[in-house]
């Protein structure tokens, strides 16, 4: 399919719209940069946390939030890298949200897209998921309940530790797969509109590894034991977004995965990670809700 060509009818400035989240805010954007920096200030002085540099050559770098009490799930999450949540830092904020909730929580750095380091951040959430998993009671974690989170771009690497053969990273790894949940906020599930904007000048994809590490195309080989998938956007994010939950969250039913997705009333791309810093929010403890009950109660049609 030549570049020249549209996408499901968008010429490419009405496409690098759909995608452009920065723009789409104005000023508000540096609102949200303000607001993420000093809510996350807040988070590192009212929780203990450690910052943790996995040695694995690839730049792997965690900063930890242990649950208050033992057995507790696991929340990994991936910002997505180009945007206001730049990197593990800026989404500390999490923390404030979660950890009260009962749950341990990791954020990690070296799991971003852009670069054209793609391959690397989807080794890197791997590599994170294993670190975990042998290391849950750092965290006060139960190994059995890791749940992958990430926003916008970071949901690709977050929903590729659903498919990742295992003995690749680890010889000895157990055969189940270590992922109990995916939970992706406005994410991007369909890499070739990515290829297709001004995104890819950060992204760096060819037209294979739009195939090839596309969560939307690699849901049909989830694995068995079928995790749960979450997913959320905003009401106020732009039709793309919309496609992208709708499209993978098919794509997981169709795999057999219990999907539970929802569109969240008068949010956008930024505000509605925000909401996952109030642990009072109806946002924040829905998805508290799914993250101990993951495979309970049917899935909500989307």
């Amino acid at each position: 399919m030549a570049m020249s060509e549209r996408f499901l009818g968008y010429e490419r400035d009405a496409l690098d719209r759909q995608y452009d989240l920065i723009g789409q805010q104005g000023e508000r954007f540096d609102v949200y940069c303000r607001l993420y920096e000093s809510l996350s200030d807040h988070a590192r002085t009212a929780f203990p946390h450690a910052d943790l540099d996995v040695d694995c050559g690839e730049g792997l770098v965690m900063d930890l939030f242990p649950a208050e009490q033992p057995d507790a799930p696991i929340l990994l999450f991936l910002p997505g890298g180009l945007t206001a949540n730049r990197n593990r830092r800026d989404v500390a904020f999490l923390a404030s949200g979660l950890v009260p909730h009962g749950c341990a929580l990791a954020l990690a750095d070296g799991c971003q897209p852009q670069n054209g380091n793609v391959i690397h951040a989807i080794d890197n959430a791997r590599r994170a998921v294993l670190w975990l998993r042998a290391h849950a009671d750092r965290l006060n974690g139960d190994a059995g309940r890791i749940v992958v989170m990430g926003q916008g771009l970071g949901v690709v690497p977050a929903a590729l530790t659903l498919t990742a053969d295992w003995s690749y990273y680890d010889e000895d790894a157990a055969p189940e797969a270590p992922v109990a949940g995916l939970a992706g906020i406005s994410g991007i599930f369909d890499l070739e509109p990515v290829h297709r904007c001004f995104l890819n000048g950060m992204v760096q994809l060819d037209a294979a590894m739009t195939k090839t590490y596309a969560p939307l195309v690699l849901a049909s080989s989830i694995p068995k034991p079928r995790p749960s998938v979450w997913l959320a956007v905003g009401a106020q994010e732009t039709d793309e977004y919309h496609r992208q939950m709708l499209a993978y969250g098919m794509a997981a039913e169709a795999s057999e995965c219990t999907v539970t997705a929802s569109t969240e009333t008068d949010h956008n791309h930024f505000s509605l990670l925000a909401e996952l810093g109030d642990p009072s929010s109806v946002f924040t403890k829905r998805l508290i809700d799914w993250v101990l009950h993951p495979a309970v109660g049917e899935s909500i049609p989307i």
